[in-house]
């Protein structure tokens, strides 16, 4: 068969560091908190999970560290097609997947006035890459607080932040919500 590159994950929000204490943290399971603080007992386990993790892992994460000046720093559409091409390289191939998490954290590598017209820009710009190299890219997006109010709670694309253009781009809007948060388990939701 047609030769891939394994799925990306790139985190515009969380750092490097914080991906692996998770991923380490759903192998062990234990919340990755306790980790980070030291707060377990058996060593052996972390270190067991850390081998497990980045030995077996299928996907390759690209994200910032917090060994970065910025706690947090945007990252733009354009490091994350040099690194797309790095890996496409390395493996010879296109990755199977590219996901993208969040549209409202990307920048664009460019001065603009106006975020909304820039969160669109950066969809026409995932999208674009996603052409480039023949790969599906799923590009999250946050919804305004307003969700919250309704009921039940459920997102609508209106609903997405700062994305105007966001239907005429994406090839598939999927809308994901936790009604766990909203209803106790077992009980049904409004309609």
């Amino acid at each position: 068969g047609e030769t891939t590159a394994p799925p990306i994950f790139v985190s515009a929000e969380m750092a490097v560091e914080e991906i692996a204490l998770r991923e380490i943290a759903h192998v062990i399971p234990m919340n990755s908190l306790m980790i980070e603080r030291r707060e377990i007992e058996d060593r052996n386990r972390i270190h067991d999970a850390v081998d497990m993790v980045f030995e077996q892992s299928p996907m390759v994460y690209i994200a910032h560290s917090l060994m970065d000046e910025r706690r947090r720093p945007r990252m733009s559409v354009e490091v994350i097609s040099d690194a797309i091409d790095s890996i496409a390289q390395s493996y010879s191939a296109a990755p199977e997947v590219v996901c993208v998490d969040y549209a409202q954290r990307l920048r664009l590598d460019k001065v603009t006035r106006d975020r909304r017209l820039e969160v669109s820009e950066i969809v026409e710009s995932v999208k674009d890459l996603a052409l480039a190299y023949g790969t599906p890219m799923i590009l999250g997006s946050q919804v305004g607080r307003q969700v919250d109010a309704k009921i039940p709670p459920i997102p609508e694309l209106a609903d997405a932040k700062e994305t105007a253009n966001l239907e005429e781009t994406a090839d598939v809007i999927l809308s994901v919500m936790r009604p766990i948060n909203y209803y106790p388990e077992g009980s049904p939701m409004p309609k």
